[in-house]
């Protein structure tokens, strides 16, 4: 009987310890933690606008001005009101009273804005004690954030199969994701070896983000400017490309009219460009907010003597806000072809050549066209009706400068990455040709610290041929010829006497 009452003690133990546990599990949870996804690198701050409040009509009330924000955002003047559209936009099944209407994402986004109470920094994933609605704020360089609204409520929290682990009235936790977008500007160009030709047509592409509305500001500004230098924006006729395309729509948004260019003749380098107005992108609503904005747009290369560079950068305007795209940077190539006599002792002026390209077929194009700068500098010119197929060698040393050259040296500018040859069309004086092309390969490995020859500033290549001089004939004349010469005017004379004599006897008779 001892045992026994022993045993119904412990089972009586064991029971109450159960209770309690199971008391204690299903006890509410008094904190919730708030997290922000999306928003890693973000600096966080927060203020509660809303708390629960079971002496009011909706069971909640605002906190602090935030009802002057909603209020003005919803267009009532009862904070009952405004707190019962929120419910209407969180629920819409919920008939609401007064002919109330849900509130719209429009005007939750503008009374987030409104709100003015002190934000107070906020670590991500961190705990309330209250229930409620938060205001969150992000802020992270190089990109604009929506204002967010955590709602934290009351419910039971259970575990994954199903058992109540906290009951009513536990807080609930909340997770939220930002809605961020980039004020970044990026751009590409079509042209991946880094070398262009004057004449070439290079295709941009920039990319750039709608940001988010901010409704208390009542101009929107979006805009996109681009810089360009040492070419010519080529936005209508064969071959252009002008569009502006936003991420959804199956057709551009605009074209060539959008663009509003600056200084159109490049008269002078530096302050050729344009603008695109994107405001138009931006509302209240932010339907089109953190959407890619691709601009495809086409240039000319005009290239002018000693500049061997194409630079171009965009900058994106967001309100007062500006970014700056990296420069892309294309880069001329040239190549200097020295020629020699047989011994490489002296330097031939005068030697005439054609230059050919090898194209993508393995074959050569026919001779290209160049204009000259002086003789010996001859630049790329696939478009000037005055310019030449056969270039030549310079005749004299002319140091320094923009024109510096050398005797004997050809210098070529203006042309793309590739490989060359040179073909001798003309030999100098007392030389023969040297029917051997010489190639020439510019490319990624072409020397780019060359700082001695006027305009091949960045990509050079070097070549040389070398020629011989012409061979000699042997002389005539010597005292053979003489004996000869003096014998035939013996013959001719003895002949032209004979001839009178006869003449004269036939007379007589």
């Amino acid at each position: 009987m001892r045992k026994l009452r022993k045993v119904m003690a412990l089972l009586l133990t064991l029971a109450m310890v159960m209770g309690l546990s199971l008391t204690a599990f299903a006890a509410p949870k008094n904190s919730a933690t708030i997290t922000v996804e999306n928003a890693d690198n973000a600096t966080l701050s927060m203020v509660q606008v809303i708390k629960a409040d079971p002496k009011t009509e909706t069971g909640w009330a605002f906190v602090g001005n935030a009802a002057t924000a909603y209020k003005t955002a919803f267009g009532v003047e009862n904070d009952q009101d405004a707190i019962w559209m929120l419910i209407g936009a969180k629920n819409n099944e919920i008939e609401l009273p007064r002919e109330l209407t849900p509130a719209s994402a429009a005007q939750i986004n503008q009374a987030l804005n409104l709100v003015s109470d002190e934000f107070k920094t906020f670590t991500n994933g961190s705990a309330v004690y209250e229930a409620g609605v938060y205001v969150i704020n992000a802020v992270e360089k190089d990109y604009t954030y929506n204002k967010m609204a955590a709602y934290v409520g009351f419910g039971e929290i259970k575990d994954d199969e199903g058992t109540v682990i906290n009951g009513y009235p536990s807080l609930i936790d909340a997770v939220l994701e930002a809605k961020k977008s980039p004020i970044t500007i990026k751009k590409d160009v079509d042209d991946n070896d880094g070398y262009y030709a004057i004449g070439q047509i290079l295709t941009y592409t920039l990319e750039t983000y709608v940001p988010y509305a901010k409704p208390d500001e009542t101009n929107f500004k979006f805009m996109v400017t681009d810089d360009l230098f040492n070419a010519q924006y080529y936005l209508t006729g064969e071959k252009s490309i002008a569009k502006i395309e936003l991420e959804g729509e199956t057709e551009p948004i605009g074209g060539a009219s959008e663009f509003k260019l600056r200084d159109p003749q490049g008269e002078d380098f530096f302050t050729k460009g344009f603008t695109i107005d994107l405001s138009k992108l931006i509302d209240k609503s932010n339907s089109n907010a953190g959407k890619k904005v691709t601009i495809t747009y086409t240039v000319k290369v005009t290239g002018e003597y000693g500049t061997n560079d194409i630079w171009n950068n965009a900058i994106a305007h967001v309100g007062e806000e500006e970014t700056d795209s990296e420069q892309v940077r294309l880069h001329t190539g040239n190549i200097i072809l020295t020629k020699y006599n047989e011994e490489e002792t002296e330097k031939l002026a005068g030697a005439g050549f054609e230059v050919r390209k090898k194209l993508n077929n393995g074959n050569y194009s026919e001779p290209l066209k160049f204009k000259e700068i002086i003789r010996g500098i001859y630049q790329y010119a696939p478009d000037d009706p005055n310019a030449v197929t056969e270039i030549f060698t310079g005749d004299q040393n002319q140091p320094g400068g923009a024109l510096s050259i050398e005797k004997g040296e050809l210098i070529i500018t203006g042309i793309d990455a590739g490989e060359y040859q040179f073909i001798e069309k003309t030999a100098p004086k007392g030389y023969s040709i040297n029917s051997t092309p010489v190639t020439a390969v510019l490319d990624e490995d072409s020397d780019k610290n060359f700082r001695e020859r006027g305009i091949s500033k960045t990509y050079v290549e070097f070549v040389s041929m070398t020629d011989t001089k012409l061979a000699e004939l042997p002389g005539t004349g010597g005292i053979g010829t003489t004996i000869f010469t003096i014998d035939g005017c013996v013959i001719m004379i003895a002949a032209a006497g004979l001839y009178f004599a006869s003449r004269r006897k036939h007379g007589e008779n």
